[in-house]
């Protein structure tokens, strides 16, 4: 079986391309970092850090409205890191 096919199957899988996001954002790779977090996100939807780091990322992009988008998720999830993303994308 494929790695990342493990992966997907595990709540693991989700914190792993959670913090493949990371490491990917942290190299400048943003479209990279996106897709590891949405990967994440399908494993586990109520994942609050990975929808967090989407919102952050998205603005790192230019893309206000998707950074909003996942606000919006966020704030049923975690009201602390829905307001630290609000925030990062009004200030």
């Amino acid at each position: 079986m494929p790695l990342s096919r493990l992966y997907a199957s595990s709540r693991i899988g989700a914190e792993a391309h959670c913090n493949l996001g990371v490491a990917y954002g942290k190299l400048g790779r943003y479209q990279d970092a996106i897709e590891a977090y949405k990967q994440a996100i399908r494993i586990k939807p109520d994942y609050a850090e990975a929808h967090n780091n989407l919102g952050v990322t998205y603005l790192q992009t230019g893309d206000k409205g998707l950074a909003l988008e996942e606000y919006k998720i966020l704030k049923t999830l975690d009201a602390e890191l829905a307001n630290k993303l609000f925030n990062l994308i009004y200030k």
